[in-house]
């Protein structure tokens, strides 16, 4: 009531999240073509279908963890429901879009993501980059099932499936200086502040530390330290892949292990790396693995150097590479990424003990009670 009353009063417009207020960053340039564009395709082709957009002034609330947020667009179908009788307050979208710009990147990706999963009625969630030509589509298949498409060239047709709606992505980008250039998506730099090696140098001095690093673009940063939880759910799994992996061409490994990413000159120690029956060692280093086939992460933490929001980005340029797992050290929570039959990343999300992860490219099933056992986490946290 507290924040709803200050928003009423506000020039400005502020999310709400867990008793938080939180000043949303001002769009500029790129950002606001792009809505402009992406708002007024929608609003000509879901004309007499039943779907209105909005822009970023309507506000949407989440009432099952209490987040009020402004997308950038806005989707819904039939007629928009409103909470507590105030039509600034509207819920259950049917798809959000997201316009990302530097500094909102990594929230869009993650955060929020995260929080718009909770959205019972939303069928799709779009992220725009501003500074790349590079569209990416979250489309819900199912409870807790999410696929993954991604536009990397103007000629591309973007297809809004929930809608039944195609548009150009060089009409998205009209107006900007990505229409001329056509720039395709470029992975975000991090700045660790270190001065830079070469892969050379940084291989001699890993060969030779106490203490594993990551290298990513000519940076070195010290892996972080786990803790007992992080590791209790390291060595039940460990533990179950290895009975599982008997008589099957596949092995696990530890995360003593290092691999090395070439597209984004990444070399990191994934929490345990699964790989199929012949090791692939990278020409200049016979203890740097490439081309793995499953990979999992215990979070948080999962990476050093701030790289834990885009992991992903990068995991998904191995070709090889068919499941990633993300596996919640502070609550009863796995994320499942694979690559399905039409080549796309697919999200499944379990919740619950009870439940079973089947690695499909593994021909395994791992139950959630394996992996937090003697954690001292339950389904009710």
């Amino acid at each position: 009531e507290e924040y709803l009353l200050f928003e009423e009063s506000s020039l400005e417009k502020h999310e709400y999240h867990e008793g938080n207020i939180y000043a949303m960053a001002g769009a500029r340039g790129p950002h606001n073509e792009i809505s402009m564009n992406i708002s007024t395709l929608l609003n000509n082709r879901l004309k007499n279908k039943g779907c209105k957009p909005y822009s970023s002034d309507q506000r949407i609330y989440i009432p099952d963890i209490s987040v009020f947020t402004y997308p950038d667009v806005s989707i819904f179908c039939d007629e928009m429901s409103s909470w507590n009788n105030d039509q600034m307050n509207s819920i259950n979208p049917s798809v959000i879009i997201e316009v990302m710009s530097p500094s909102t990147r990594k929230y869009d990706e993650n955060e929020k993501f995260e929080l718009y999963r909770r959205i019972l009625t939303l069928k799709e969630y779009i992220l725009i980059d501003s500074i790349s030509v590079y569209i990416e589509v979250w489309k819900c298949n199912g409870k807790d099932r999410w696929e993954l498409k991604k536009y990397k060239r103007l000629e591309d047709y973007l297809a809004i499936r929930s809608l039944n709606v195609r548009i150009q992505v060089k009409d998205i980008y009209r107006g900007t200086a990505l229409e001329r250039s056509g720039m395709t998506v470029a992975e975000p730099e991090v700045e660790y502040g270190k001065n830079k090696v070469s892969i050379e140098e940084y291989l001699e001095m890993e060969n030779k530390a106490d203490q594993k690093h990551e290298y990513y673009e000519g940076e070195v940063s010290p892996m972080p330290v786990n803790g007992i939880t992080h590791n209790n759910i390291l060595m039940n799994l460990i533990g179950t892949l290895k009975t599982l992996s008997k008589g099957k061409s596949y092995c696990p490994f530890l995360h003593a292990f290092r691999i090395y990413i070439p597209e984004h000159t990444l070399f990191t120690y994934p929490d345990i790396t699964i790989f199929g029956s012949n090791l692939i060692a990278y020409d200049k280093d016979e203890d740097t693995i490439i081309h793995p086939t499953g990979l999992i992460e215990v979070s948080p933490p999962t990476t050093g150097g701030g790289l834990n929001g885009e992991i992903f980005h990068m995991y998904r340029d191995i070709p090889t590479l068919k499941e990633y797992l993300v596996i919640d050290s502070e609550c009863v929570h796995v994320e499942s990424y694979r690559v399905n039959k039409k080549g796309n990343w697919e999200l499944q999300e379990y919740k619950k003990t009870s439940d079973s992860i089947t690695m499909e490219s593994l021909g395994v099933s791992i139950s959630l009670q394996e992996i937090y056992d003697d954690t001292g986490l339950t389904d009710a946290g």
